[in-house]
């Protein structure tokens, strides 16, 4: 079952999954798309792909992915949560990170509460004074 949930790019469990319709061989969209953007084989057996020889994987392994249960990826988080509910908890995460729409910080959602640009803008320009 690992071969078949296992990305062999990223080799984590499997998000977006497409697979190579000759082969049916599945990966993460955002790993497969540039990989055969580049090399324009199929990373398991080699054989000549293009992006339009990408599909959908079967809706039984979509059901399966969907169940399986992964750790929130937001550094801080340590939620586990099934991977058909990933987006929907990241969404809500307080962990997420967030840039500042007026000093393009990058924040947790958590941080973002209480932050204050002017201090962070100062901290900025004292360090860049260091240097």
């Amino acid at each position: 079952l690992e071969g078949i949930i296992i990305c062999s790019i990223c080799q984590d469990v499997l998000m977006d999954p497409v697979m190579v319709k000759k082969c049916e061989h599945a990966f993460c969209r955002s790993c497969i798309v540039p990989w055969i953007e580049k090399d324009r084989t199929c990373p398991e057996d080699r054989a000549a792909v293009s992006l339009e020889d990408l599909g959908p994987v079967s809706r039984a392994l979509r059901q399966i992915l969907g169940q399986l249960p992964v750790r929130c990826p937001e550094a801080g988080c340590g939620d586990i949560v099934r991977v058909e509910s990933l987006e929907v908890h990241r969404e809500a995460c307080r962990e997420t990170r967030i840039e500042c729409s007026k000093c393009e910080s990058k924040l947790s959602k958590k941080e973002s509460v209480e932050h204050n640009c002017v201090a962070f803008l100062k901290g900025v320009i004292a360090a860049n004074e260091l240097t």
